[in-house]
């Protein structure tokens, strides 16, 4: 009972933020994220982060917003005023390239000013954008006020293939 207690107390991430930042801080309230939503590259530009950004702002602007009818459309539009319009990309390192010395740590941050994502690389960002994906909540389009300082936690992504107690065609171990 206890722990029940003491783990309900503390503030949680919301449902989804998948894997569970290194560090959250809720700062309170919520952010509306305004119909056209886009991204801004306030640092390094490249391909691959103006492909993300593409990607992203499809995820975030779901196909359920472009379904709104004139009636309502016009009225998120009014609301839209107060929303947040755009998420500021900050990449400090020009380098694409991905191996074991890639720095992916990224800091977010969040609230009804201002949406910012800071990294050293262009993966880095992705996660934040991915971070920011998953905290909008549906259908309000709107996310909580925080602060998120991630990374990876291991310098590589590993899976196991239990071939002892498991058959699996060559075919499939090399897909994998």
């Amino acid at each position: 009972m206890m722990l029940a207690v003491a783990a309900a107390s503390e503030p949680l991430p919301p449902p989804g933020l998948v894997p569970q930042p290194r560090s959250i801080t809720y700062s309170g309230g919520s952010v509306t994220l305004a119909p056209r939503f886009t991204f801004v590259s306030a640092g390094q530009s490249s391909a691959i982060l103006s492909a993300a950004f593409g990607r992203y702002v499809e995820l975030i602007n779901a196909p359920e917003r472009k379904l709104l009818n004139r009636s309502s459309a016009a009225a998120s539009e009014a609301a839209a005023g107060a929303a947040l319009h755009t998420c500021t990309v900050d990449v400090s390192l020009p380098s694409l390239s991905l191996d074991l010395e890639t720095d992916e740590s990224y800091t977010l941050d969040l609230d009804a000013n201002k949406c910012t994502i800071a990294a050293k690389t262009v993966f880095g960002a992705m996660h934040g954008m991915e971070s920011l994906a998953q905290l909008v909540q549906r259908p309000n389009f709107t996310a909580p006020g925080v602060r998120i300082d991630d990374g990876p936690r291991f310098p590589f992504r590993a899976t196991m293939i239990d071939t002892a107690r498991h058959y699996y065609p060559l075919g499939s171990i090399l897909q994998q």
